[in-house]
């Protein structure tokens, strides 16, 4: 009976030893798992505060620059003084003159340039008008040099009677007076003694009636002072019709 007391003792103290045991290593195994999650939550928190470090560096670099530059700007503004800005501004104003007197002197030029084209285009135009003054001048000078052969063939004539010819130079007169004209008539007592003249005048040929008693004809037509001629014109000299050629 004691034996099996004292083995019932032992197993008592020996399960009491081991529920020790085992609330131990629980106790442990509790106090190990609180500080792993003691020392989880504190790496969570340190790596919430980086990245909130990070953000806040971020938006202080945005940040931080543009009051340095507005804080520069006031600065700046604060340390210029009135002299600096009015020099400034006088410096503009030289720059805005010269800028003006550039374009004013280049306006000049080029109105000088316009008045030197305008007066050589002015000689040039003189020169040609000169020039084709010249040219008439000579082509009517060499047509006047050119002696105008005047024809008149009688017309309706019953005695026959020779044609007339005349070298033109200048003018020629007809009448009855012997000695003072070109073209002398004086087998007609119709024909004044100063009858008429025919002469050129710049390249045309005239008729001039001298105040005849009876009258110059030409196609039918009596001669009030002078009248232009024309090739085959039909001229009535005292009694006989002429037609005159040139």
């Amino acid at each position: 009976m004691d034996t099996s007391i004292d083995l019932m003792q032992y197993a008592i103290a020996g399960g009491g030893v081991g529920i020790l045991i085992s609330l131990i290593l629980v106790v442990i195994y509790l106090v190990g798992a609180a500080k792993r999650d003691v020392k989880r939550e504190a790496k969570r928190q340190r790596k919430l505060k980086k990245k909130e470090g990070k953000k806040t560096k971020k938006v202080n670099k945005k940040v931080v620059p543009q009051k340095i530059l507005k804080t520069k700007e006031v600065k700046s503004q604060q340390v210029e003084s009135p002299q600096v800005q009015n020099e400034e501004d006088q410096i503009g104003q030289k720059e805005e003159v010269k800028a003006v007197s550039l374009q004013q002197e280049n306006l000049q030029f080029q109105g000088k340039v316009r008045l030197e084209q305008e007066k050589v285009e002015q000689v040039e135009a003189i020169n040609k008008d000169k020039d084709a003054n010249q040219v008439k001048k000579i082509t009517s000078t060499e047509q006047h040099k050119i002696p105008l052969i005047l024809d008149f063939y009688p017309v309706n004539v019953t005695q026959k009677e020779e044609n007339k010819r005349f070298v033109l130079d200048g003018y020629l007169t007809i009448g009855r007076n012997v000695g003072y004209h070109h073209w002398t008539i004086d087998n007609d007592m119709t024909v004044s003694g100063n009858h008429c003249k025919i002469y050129q005048r710049n390249e045309d040929l005239y008729l001039l009636d001298l105040n005849s008693t009876n009258g110059t004809y030409v196609n039918g037509k009596r001669v009030r002072g002078e009248m232009k001629l024309a090739n085959y014109d039909k001229i009535v000299i005292g009694q006989t019709e002429y037609s005159i050629r040139f």
